[in-house]
C-alpha cells in the first residue's frame, strides 16, 4: 500500500510539473524564488540563495557567441570549444597558467587599444602575439594529454567489446534463460 502511495505521488508531481512547463513556467523553481530570464538563453534560470549564477555563453541568430549579464568574461578560444570528450563533467578547467596568460592578454589588448602612438602600439600588439602564442602552446599540451587519454580509451574499449565478442554465446544464453524463467514467474 505505502509503494502505491510513492507511485501515486510520483505521477501527481510529473503531472504537475508538465502543467507548469505547459504554462510556461519553470517547474524547478519555487514559486517564492525570482526567475531571470536573458533574451539569449533558453528558458528561465533560478536566481535563488545558492544558485550558480556563472552561465555558459551562448550563440544568438547572427551566429554570435555571447554571454548574459552578470557571468564571468569567456576564457580566450582559438576556434575549438573547451569541451572535454573523455572527461566526465563537459567542461576541461583553465591552468593556473592559462589564467594567468589570458589575464596578461587582456593586459596588452587594452595597451593596444589605449595606444597614443605607433610604437607603443607596436610594442603592446608584440607582447600580445608573444602571450597568444605561450596560451596556444599551454592548450595544445592539454589537448595531446587528451588525445592520448582518448587513444587509451579506446583501446580498452576495443579490448571489452573483443572479450565480449568471444563470450557472445553465453552472454545471450544467460539473457534467454532470465527472459523465459522472468516469463515464467520465477524472476528475482
Amino acid at each position: 500500500m505505502k509503494s502505491l502511495f510513492t507511485i501515486l505521488a510520483l505521477v501527481l508531481s510529473l503531472v504537475a510539473g508538465s502543467v507548469l512547463a505547459a504554462q510556461g513556467q519553470n517547474p524547478l523553481v519555487a514559486p517564492t524564488q525570482k526567475a531571470a530570464t536573458f533574451p539569449n538563453v533558453a528558458g528561465p534560470i533560478a536566481s535563488g540563495p545558492g544558485q550558480v549564477q556563472d552561465l555558459p555563453p551562448t550563440v544568438n541568430s547572427q551566429g554570435m557567441v555571447s554571454r548574459p549579464p552578470g557571468a564571468s568574461p569567456m576564457p580566450l578560444n582559438f576556434g575549438t570549444s573547451n569541451l572535454s570528450i573523455a572527461g566526465t563533467s563537459g567542461f576541461r578547467r583553465m591552468t593556473k597558467a592559462e589564467r594567468e596568460l589570458n589575464q596578461k592578454v587582456r593586459k596588452f589588448l587594452a595597451e593596444v587599444k589605449q595606444a597614443d602612438d605607433s610604437q607603443a602600439e607596436a610594442a603592446a600588439t608584440k607582447n600580445l602575439r608573444e602571450t597568444l602564442v605561450k596560451l596556444f602552446d599551454e592548450r595544445m599540451k592539454h589537448r595531446e594529454k587528451e588525445i592520448e587519454s582518448l587513444k587509451k580509451r579506446l583501446q580498452e574499449l576495443q579490448s571489452k567489446n573483443n572479450a565480449r565478442k568471444n563470450k557472445r554465446d553465453e552472454i545471450v544464453d544467460l539473457k534467454l534463460k532470465s527472459m523465459v524463467n522472468e516469463a515464467k514467474g520465477f524472476g528475482f
